[in-house]
């Protein structure tokens, strides 16, 4: 067992280099951010679009939007895009948060070349059937019941809303929300905030070839330049709350406060150390919590 009154002890790292990104452009002028790392022979492509969900008009816009990108395109229908995937083993995802949406292609080189106009397809030709909207929004409301009854899911969506009350970040996905969205609603996203020029991340074993890859399929594409900008003022709540739910068997405790924004010069290195103090599975707080204190944690 450690000995947690003694803090361990403290030495400079030997190497903390990190790799520099060359920085290239599309001929319409998309920035391309080259990671390159010949380790082992995969590739991942990101496309990374400036919107999230604060810019919905309504909760659940961007959500529903993402999942249905991959369900087909006018290029590949049905369930042909997802044969393609399976065939070349590459996996195909659409991550969302609050400020940007990324389309993630991570595949082996050798089939890099042949999965862009795949990539392509996604973004710029996606097919919004209406039988596809009703899946995903089904799927998003059974998720949206389960979250619903669990209390670290709930305490999470409470401390959002009181500390950033006042902004698009304090919105919260409720049932009510997804039965409001119409086909419409996506499609109207999607014209709005895909047609805005994105960047490209590309990191792993890159070569030339992709870069002009890109170029040809990306590069022609008419993208718009377009930024929003909120107005909105943070009003936090700092009253403590207490959400009583009968028949649960543990209890979920949050604490928050209102830190520096991301455009500090500080921000970095204290996301660094929050890391190390209590963010990550190795961190000496979960070490503590684990094997001195012996409790559960999430």
């Amino acid at each position: 067992m450690l000995d947690r009154q003694q803090a361990p002890e403290a030495f400079m790292l030997a190497d903390l280099s990190l790799n520099a990104p060359k920085l290239k452009q599309l001929q319409n002028g998309i920035k391309v951010h080259i990671l390159a790392d010949s380790t082992n022979p995969v590739l991942k492509v990101d496309v990374l679009f400036n919107a999230g969900k604060v810019n919905d008009k309504l909760p659940g816009q961007s959500l529903v939007c993402s999942k249905i990108l991959t369900e087909g395109t006018k290029s590949y229908p049905e369930g042909e895009l997802q044969e393609i995937l399976d065939h070349y083993g590459a996996h195909l995802d659409v991550s969302i948060d609050f400020d940007y949406t990324t389309v993630s292609l991570l595949c082996l080189k050798e089939y890099a070349n042949l999965l862009l106009p795949v990539l392509k397809s996604v973004l710029t030709e996606p097919v919004f059937s209406l039988q596809d909207f009703e899946k995903i929004k089904l799927q998003q409301l059974q998720k949206l019941r389960v979250n619903n009854q669990k209390n670290a899911l709930i305490a999470t969506k409470k401390l959002r809303n009181q500390l950033l009350g006042g902004t698009p970040y304090a919105k919260t996905l409720e049932e009510e929300d997804l039965a409001k969205l119409k086909l419409d609603h996506i499609k109207s996203y999607y014209e709005t905030y895909f047609s805005v020029q994105p960047q490209l991340i590309i990191s792993g074993d890159f070569d030339e070839s992709v870069f002009e890859n890109l170029n040809e399929l990306f590069g022609l594409v008419d993208f718009e330049e377009r930024t929003d900008s909120y107005q909105a003022q943070v009003a936090p709540d700092f009253s403590e709350q207490l959400i009583k739910r009968s028949g649960s068997v543990q209890a979920s405790i949050r604490m928050g406060a209102l830190s520096i924004p991301k455009t500090d010069p500080d921000y970095h290195q204290l996301s660094i150390a929050n890391e190390i103090l209590g963010g990550y599975f190795g961190s000496r707080l979960m070490k503590n919590i684990r094997e001195d204190k012996g409790y559960t944690y999430g």
